[in-house]
């Protein structure tokens, strides 16, 4: 709590009602934890820096999942992970697709405490520019062809047959307002995330290689999506009311896939004390620079392989 910039009268106002704690014992360990005055709030600093060569050598021996975790995921997620040759790029893609898969699942949910929680997560991949992260738009096509196949589902279940003096009719529902979409942009306003929610049923995926995306539309009067985010994190209740019209989305599902370096991170999570910070798996790596002949014949085009 020192180190994320955590007042020291909030902690222990924190501590004592959710722990039960000798109240002597807290104020001890508490008053130990911030003697050093100079390490009060230096986590944002750290992070911001990390692009140096002291911060991102931390990053060179981060873990990679282990080979006993592929054996054991399902068959359908296997083919599209053995094209990866890279230990750490099939890492991002398998992350990623679990995001994607986490967004699909819909209703599936479980109870955690007193609630209902459903599948869909929050993943940060954070690396230096040109470090693979690319892989991470394979997951991307993957969702697009989901995507494309719902629609068309939807499409479907809006056909209604009905017969007229013997004669069979069609009608094909093609409103705009009817169409769904799993996939929302990321630049978006929070108007435009609401709609999209309501649209798709409270279910959403936001997947983006560069996470300025969200940043760019968050520094805007008209995208500020960060409540929304938190709120859809836990899906607790969206609601939004103007003159024109009131909506209301009970239980937002929203999952979110995205990359960037440790700038654009700072840059979007700026404070870890507004919660947006907690929600997310961060998945930290650095890798050194290394030429890759993009011409070589050996080259395989991924995006056609999982075509």
């Amino acid at each position: 709590m020192q180190y994320a910039g955590v007042p020291r009268d909030i902690t222990t106002s924190v501590i004592l009602k959710n722990f039960d704690i000798p109240e002597r014992e807290l104020m001890n360990c508490i008053k130990s934890a911030y003697k050093r005055k100079e390490q009060f709030d230096t986590f944002r600093h750290s992070a911001r820096t990390a692009t140096s060569k002291t911060s991102t050598s931390s990053f060179k021996n981060s873990p990679m999942i282990p080979e006993w975790i592929y054996k054991e995921i399902p068959e359908i997620l296997k083919p599209s992970l053995i094209l990866i040759e890279n230990e750490r790029e099939r890492d991002l893609l398998f992350l990623s697709l679990l995001i994607v898969v986490s967004s699909v699942l819909g209703d599936s949910k479980t109870q955690y405490g007193s609630q209902d929680i459903f599948a869909h997560l929050y993943l940060f991949v954070v690396a230096r520019a040109a470090s693979g992260k690319g892989s991470m738009d394979l997951a991307r096509l993957i969702a697009v062809r989901l995507d494309e196949y719902m629609l068309k589902q939807h499409m479907k279940e809006k056909r209604s047959t009905s017969s007229i003096g013997g004669e069979e009719k069609v009608i094909l529902i093609s409103n705009k307002e009817d169409v769904h979409s799993l996939l929302i942009a990321g630049n978006v306003s929070s108007a435009g995330l609401t709609t999209d929610l309501l649209l798709n049923g409270g279910c959403g995926l936001i997947i983006e290689t560069e996470a300025d995306t969200i940043s760019n539309s968050n520094e805007q009067k008209w995208g500020d999506t960060s409540v929304m985010l938190r709120k859809a994190f836990h899906h607790e209740m969206i609601s939004t009311s103007r003159k024109e019209e009131s909506i209301k989305i009970p239980y937002p599902r929203l999952g979110i896939c995205l990359a960037g370096t440790p700038n654009q991170l700072t840059r979007l999570l700026q404070s870890v004390e507004n919660g947006l910070f907690s929600r997310f798996i961060f998945y930290l790596y650095s890798t050194p620079p290394v030429w890759i002949d993009q011409f070589s014949e050996d080259k395989k085009n991924l995006k056609n392989e999982i075509e």
